[in-house]
C-alpha cells in the first residue's frame, strides 16, 4: 500500500513548484501540467536508495537533479503519444535527499491532455531491514533485459517458505537483479534473500546453501544470531 500521494492538476506556467516529500514509498500524480515542479524526497535519515515506476506520461519530461546535470529518467514522450513505461529506474540519493525535475513540453494546437504517473520507493542503503522475503531453490533460467534494465532470475524452489503470505511460495518464482550486477547463472542450490520493490522481487543478496548452512552453524554457536535460521 502506498504511504503517500502528492497529486497536482496544473502549476505555475511560468515558474518551478518545490514540493517535498518525506515518505518511503509513494505516488507522483500531474495533471494537465504547466511549467515545471522539483519533486524532492527525503527519508529522514541518512542516504538511500529511489527506485521510480513510471506507469504513465504524456506531455512531460523527467529528470533526475544530479550534481552537474540533468539526468533523464524516462525518454521523452513526444507530443500527442501516449507512453507507458513499465521499467524500473534506481537511484542513490546525496546528502539524504534526492529530486526529481519534471518540466511540461510546449503543448502543440492538439486536444490531447497531458498526464504523469509514477511510483516511488525509497530503502535505506545497506541495509537488510526491508528483505521481507527468502526462497530455497536452483536457477532454471536466466534472461539480460536490456530494455528494462535488469536481469530476470527463473527460481524453481526446493523448500516451500514457512511464510503463508510469502510472495515467493509459489513452486517457480521470477526474481530480478540490476542489469549492472553482470549476474551469472550458477550451478546447486542457493537460498534467495528478496524485497519487493514496486512489484519488482529484488534479490538482496543469495548465498549458496552450503555456505548458508555454515554462516547459521557459526550465529548459532555464538550466540549472534537476530532472526529466525531455518
Amino acid at each position: 500500500m502506498l504511504e503517500c500521494e502528492a497529486v497536482w492538476h496544473s502549476s505555475d506556467p511560468r515558474g518551478v513548484t518545490t514540493v517535498y516529500l518525506r515518505c518511503n514509498r509513494g505516488a507522483v500524480t500531474w495533471r494537465y501540467p504547466e511549467g515545471a515542479v522539483r519533486v524532492v524526497l527525503r527519508a529522514g535519515g541518512p542516504d538511500f536508495k529511489a527506485c521510480f515506476r513510471v506507469q504513465e506520461f504524456r506531455g512531460v519530461r523527467v529528470f533526475l537533479e544530479g550534481r552537474r546535470k540533468l539526468l533523464p529518467v524516462v525518454p521523452a514522450a513526444g507530443g500527442e503519444r501516449r507512453a507507458r513505461v513499465d521499467r524500473l529506474r534506481c537511484f542513490e540519493s546525496h546528502r539524504g535527499q534526492l529530486a526529481l525535475y519534471i518540466e511540461a513540453e510546449p503543448r502543440p494546437r492538439t486536444l490531447f491532455r497531458p498526464i504523469l504517473d509514477l511510483q516511488y520507493d525509497l530503502q535505506p542503503l545497506g541495509s537488510l531491514q526491508q528483505a521481507i522475503d527468502d526462497i530455497r531453490g536452483r536457477v532454471s533460467q536466466l534472461y539480460d533485459d536490456p530494455d528494462q534494465d535488469k536481469t530476470l532470475l527463473t527460481v524453481v524452489s526446493t523448500k516451500k517458505s514457512h511464510d503463508p503470505n510469502s510472495l515467493t511460495s509459489d513452486k517457480m518464482s521470477t526474481l530480478t537483479r540490476h542489469l549492472q550486477c553482470r549476474t551469472k547463472r550458477g550451478t546447486g542450490e542457493f537460498i534467495f534473500m528478496t524485497r519487493e520493490i514496486l512489484g519488482d522481487l529484488q534479490v538482496v543478496c543469495a548465498p549458496r546453501l552450503s555456505e548458508w548452512k555454515r554462516i547459521r552453524r557459526k550465529a548459532i554457536q555464538n550466540g549472534t544470531h537476530e532472526c529466525r535460521l531455518e
